[in-house]
């Protein structure tokens, strides 16, 4: 397993390491060639005072004792003058002025050659190059050892330091690993570094998102399992009846008909609910003409609403939105049906369409019982039912609005509950035309419908 620390650790060790051995090779470099000037200049000096002595009354070789790191000699035209008691009887270099390296009594010499002016006389000095290499070698080393012998405490003390640097990153895991399955209460760190506040607040805000999520998911399983219980319940004694009857009627057979058509409807309902969650799925988007599709809608429900002989118009403007087709097909779908199944026989409903802005904006008022102002909000969460002698003769599950609240953030809109002028409730949807800033995601189309049971 990759572990930070060790990786942060052996990285900083490793960089002062490199940075300690090219300290090293840059200083030993440097220290050659300022070695290398100092002994060269040595090497002028002892040439300046050589070249300097007086030669016409030498008549053979002059041999002088020398220290054994310096080696001379001193010549006119090819005859040797005078010499050092460790340079050999041969002209140790041929240049007569500049410096070059030369291989005699078995080493490697610095070798210095200058020419006299006046009587032509050439003076050789030679200096060994192991012995200055040694003795800048031995400079550099007991100027890096203190360096290269801190590297151990260095190393200790990193460890230390990125130890000290990952504690809240290990009291984060700490707790995040001993945090119980169920449990989803925001983290709370004492003394948390700037560098961990986004992540702890990105993994509280999650936290937060979970378990909303499970108390929907908690409420919506127990609303689910109510709403079907009823009719199930019924359906069972139905077909006890049914069983227990010698000759079954037309009327009972028709009866847990409907009681399996008011399931199938809750079970639509349940599954056009998860589908237009805004939190799990997004609209791909399509150009929608906002008149064609309420006429649509209209026809399709044209049946029921002449049953109960009421008069429905429509007035809209010629507008177009981006918007998924089948979502809000479907939310509009449910607006004009519950505005059919809650007005009485012969009441009215409007709908209208029409541009505000950047916006188009859909209203059905109705002159059904309304809703009041108190339940506004309640009613826009699932399972929710206005308890009133009107609406309660009605069937429904009590999910309709929540569906249409979800399409509409879906499409990042704004729904409106108010009564209307009719007498009964208002509904005013506002949808963006232009809904660039929605993603998207899974795709809802009418295909999808398919996968409700029918």
């Amino acid at each position: 397993m990759n572990s930070i620390r060790r990786q942060v650790t052996w990285l900083l060790i490793a960089l002062i390491v490199l940075v300690t051995f090219s300290a090293a090779i840059t200083g030993y470099r440097a220290s050659m060639e300022d070695a290398t000037r100092l002994f060269d200049g040595e090497l002028r000096a002892i040439a300046s005072t050589l070249i300097s002595l007086p030669v016409d009354h030498i008549s053979n070789t002059m041999e002088i004792e020398s220290p054994p790191d310096v080696a001379w000699q001193l010549w006119q035209q090819d005859r040797l003058l005078m010499r050092s008691a460790n340079a050999p009887d041969k002209r140790i270099t041929s240049i007569k002025k500049g410096f070059s390296a030369e291989n005699f009594l078995g080493n490697r010499w610095r070798v210095l050659a200058d020419t006299a002016p006046l009587n032509n006389t050439v003076v050789i000095v030679a200096h060994p190059l192991g012995s200055r290499d040694t003795l800048t070698e031995n400079l550099i080393l007991a100027a890096m050892t203190p360096l290269i012998g801190s590297i151990p405490i260095l190393a200790v003390l990193i460890y230390w330091v990125v130890n000290r640097g990952v504690r809240p990153l290990s009291a984060l895991s700490i707790q995040l690993e001993n945090k119980a399955r169920n449990n989803l209460q925001p983290i709370a760190l004492p003394n948390t570094p700037s560098e961990l506040t986004t992540v702890i607040d990105t993994l509280n805000s999650l936290f937060i998102r979970l378990n909303k999520a499970f108390e929907r998911e908690q409420l919506f399983s127990a609303n689910a399992a109510h709403e079907l219980r009823t009719p199930l319940s019924v359906l069972k004694i139905n077909l006890h009846n049914l069983h227990a009857s010698d000759a079954p009627n037309k009327e009972e057979i028709a009866r847990c008909q409907r009681d399996a058509d008011r399931m199938i409807r809750v079970v639509n309902q349940l599954l056009l609910l998860s589908q237009t969650n805004p939190e799990t799925a997004h609209a791909e988007l399509d150009v929608v003409e906002i008149e064609s599709l309420l006429q649509e809608v209209i026809s399709d429900l044209y049946e029921a609403i002449d049953a109960k002989q009421q008069a429905i118009s429509l007035v809209s403007e010629p507008c177009t939105l981006q918007a998924s087709p089948f979502a809000l097909q479907t939310m509009l779908s449910n607006l004009i049906g519950n505005a059919s199944k809650y007005t009485p026989e012969g009441g009215e409903i409007e709908v209208t369409a029409k541009m505000t802005g950047t916006d188009i904006t859909v209203q059905i008022a109705d002159s059904g019982p309304g809703i009041p102002e108190q339940d506004h909000l309640k009613v826009l969460a699932p399972f929710f039912r206005v308890a009133n002698a009107q609406t309660q003769r009605q069937s429904g599950s009590g999910i309709g609005l929540a569906i249409v609240n979800q399409v509409v953030m879906l499409h990042h809109g704004q729904l409106a509950l108010g009564k209307s002028h009719l007498g009964g409730l208002l509904v005013t949807l506002t949808l963006p035309i232009h809904a660039s800033d929605a993603t998207n995601a899974k795709k809802h189309s009418k295909a999808q419908s398919q996968d409700t049971l029918c």
